[in-house]
């Protein structure tokens, strides 16, 4: 290494934890730590900031929690668990519509179907609740919907917004719900970087629009 040759002297990367080498030596140590980090322009920030001034915004119930969210992911020094806060705040601002009457008619009917069957009570009662979830859409056709509509289809990471929110709430799943294959740690942190300023995007394009 660069350092060894400097110095003349055998030297050995000081690694976490126990490590072996040649007693006839005596090494020195060395490790080196950093920290990264990123800043935005000054000018970039007065735009937006003057923007969001001159459009007096008020701000839903569900904006201001996926604000919140929003803003707790820069304090997280993991990749998932940034990831997961970004995931919530679309989460946040999503609410699943009531699907057709054809459909509801027949969520209906298993309901009623549930409740006559020859069924333990409690799960029976179970099966109910989740039926009756079934007359709202699903998370992620609600959230494709709420994506569309702020963000049409506007690029990430190669995909048009709906078709990336869908990989973003699969990977999401995967994590929550331990699926295998489980997402790599550098996975995962790449698609935060993109989740990051995909989440930034929907929360204020209603306001301030999209940036060029």
């Amino acid at each position: 290494m660069r350092v060894e040759q400097l110095s003349g002297q055998r030297t050995l990367n000081d690694f976490h934890g126990l490590m072996a080498y040649p007693c006839a030596i005596t090494p020195s140590f060395v490790k080196t730590n950093f920290q990264l980090g990123y800043a935005v322009a000054t000018e970039s920030f007065e735009s937006a900031m003057q923007a969001a001034i001159a459009a007096q915004i008020v701000l839903t119930e569900r904006e201001r929690l996926a604000f919140t969210l929003f803003n707790a992911s820069f304090f997280r020094q993991t990749a998932d668990s940034r990831f997961l806060l970004l995931a919530m705040a679309i989460e946040a601002l999503i609410e699943p519509a009531t699907r057709s009457a054809e459909s509801s008619s027949h969520v209906e009917a298993l309901i009623a179907l549930t409740k006559s069957a020859s069924l333990p009570r409690a799960e029976r009662d179970s099966m109910i609740g989740t039926l009756k979830w079934l007359s709202k859409e699903s998370i992620t056709q609600a959230g494709k919907r709420l994506v569309l509509s702020r963000l049409g289809e506007r690029q990430y990471n190669g995909q048009a917004a709906p078709a990336f929110f869908s990989r973003v709430y699969s990977e999401r799943s995967n994590l929550v719900h331990g699926n295998l294959p489980y997402p790599s740690l550098s996975s995962v942190g790449a698609l935060a970087a993109t989740l990051e300023v995909f989440v930034s995007d929907l929360l204020t394009s209603p306001f301030i629009g999209l940036p060029d």
